[in-house]
């Protein structure tokens, strides 16, 4: 008897952000490639005491700390996410914090949070597409609806 797997590819997944209107509405970021890490931990909590079980450390779960990520873009300076007087490259130097939106259709679920744009990247080469990396920060928590 074959097992086949039922993993997805990442192939269609769509990450959105919010145009500054209220309630939110989204706009594609242009030709997203990659994105790297995206999720959640919690802080590890010391909380071993004189009694602890067979003289082991103890931990609890502290608060959630959403991932730092690095967005791969092919660079699209034409398209209103990368554009340097309104997108994202715009949100960095306003130190804006926006809504963003990653959904994919297999999922059955999206997922919306918070997040800064720390910084951007870049790179240029003779014979390669040119591409930016926004690194952005979650702040708060993940809404899975």
């Amino acid at each position: 008897m074959t097992m086949q797997t039922g993993a997805d590819l990442g192939y269609l997944a769509l990450l959105s952000r919010d145009n500054g209107d209220s309630p939110y509405t989204y706009s594609e970021i242009a030709e997203v490639t990659n994105i790297p890490g995206f999720g959640a931990m919690s802080d590890l909590i010391e909380v071993t005491h004189l009694q602890s079980p067979n003289g082991a450390k103890e931990f609890i779960s502290g608060m959630e700390d959403g991932q730092e990520l690095s967005i791969t873009c092919n660079l699209r300076m034409d398209h209103a996410s990368h554009d340097p007087s309104t997108g994202l490259i715009k949100d960095q130097a306003d130190k804006a914090t926006r809504s963003f939106r990653l959904t994919h259709p297999d999922w059955g679920t999206t997922c919306t949070f918070m997040a800064l744009v720390r910084g951007f990247t870049i790179d240029l080469q003779p014979n390669v597409a040119q591409v930016v990396t926004f690194t952005l920060k979650i702040t708060g928590g993940l809404d899975w609806s």
